[in-house]
């Protein structure tokens, strides 16, 4: 059975991402996220990470996740 990742971009720099998934042995990632983009982390937004990811050598799957995914509450001081 193969096994499941999952990952956070959190506030991470590109490299550091891309070597966590490299250390894991990712090809493929899922992109569950229902608004696929980042205002404070642009590398992370839709097409700018799926062209980053081809050039590394990983593929990225848009995966309609809009049950389980959504924007959080802003929390104070944030």
């Amino acid at each position: 059975m193969p096994t499941l990742w999952t990952i956070g971009h959190s506030t991470r720099d590109w490299q550091a991402f891309l070597g966590m998934l490299a250390e894991a042995g990712i090809r493929t990632l899922a992109d569950v996220r229902r608004f696929a983009g980042s205002r404070r982390h642009p590398q992370f937004s839709g097409e700018t990470m799926r062209a980053a990811l081809a050039e590394a050598g990983v593929r990225r799957q848009l995966v309609c996740a809009s049950a389980t995914a959504g924007l959080r509450k802003r929390q104070a001081g944030l």
